[in-house]
């Protein structure tokens, strides 16, 4: 179980946001594409 459905899992017992497992991960993929492709940029650098 990740941190993301645990948030879920925190929020909907308090009754506070309905946001869906789903869309929480899709975040993070982003987030980690974002990330991969800033590292590609900075290792490209590196080898100029």
């Amino acid at each position: 179980m990740g941190v993301s459905h645990l948030a879920v899992l925190a929020l909907n017992e308090q009754g506070g946001s309905h946001v869906s497992v789903a869309s929480l991960e899709q975040v993070s993929l982003e987030e980690q594409a974002l990330d991969l492709a800033a590292l590609g940029l900075l290792l490209g650098f590196d080898l100029m």
